[in-house]
């Protein structure tokens, strides 16, 4: 699919009607007659393809929704610093 290999997006991760509600509005934004006519666009145009992206990826927020996904992060950097020390900078 398109969006597997531009961004390495697995549909099932988010769920196809995430895509396909994405893929709706973006053909109706662009005045796209049909799914061909959007696909035309989508594959010609490199603004297009970023639109649609941004489109997919943005209802993907849920994990800084939880509490927990920081303090698991924050966890996890702490470690990964520690593991660092004196090894190589932090950047």
């Amino acid at each position: 699919s398109f969006l597997k290999d531009r961004i390495g997006l697995d549909v099932t991760s988010v769920g196809e009607a995430i895509i396909e509600r994405a893929l709706r509005q973006r053909a109706k934004a662009a005045n796209c007659a049909d799914s061909d006519d959007y696909w035309h666009l989508l594959i010609s145009s490199p603004q297009e393809q970023q639109a649609l992206i941004e489109a997919v990826i943005v209802p993907e927020t849920w994990f800084f929704r939880y509490p927990e996904s920081f303090v698991t992060l924050g966890m996890l950097a702490r470690e990964r610093i520690a593991s660092l020390a004196g090894v190589r900078p932090l950047r």
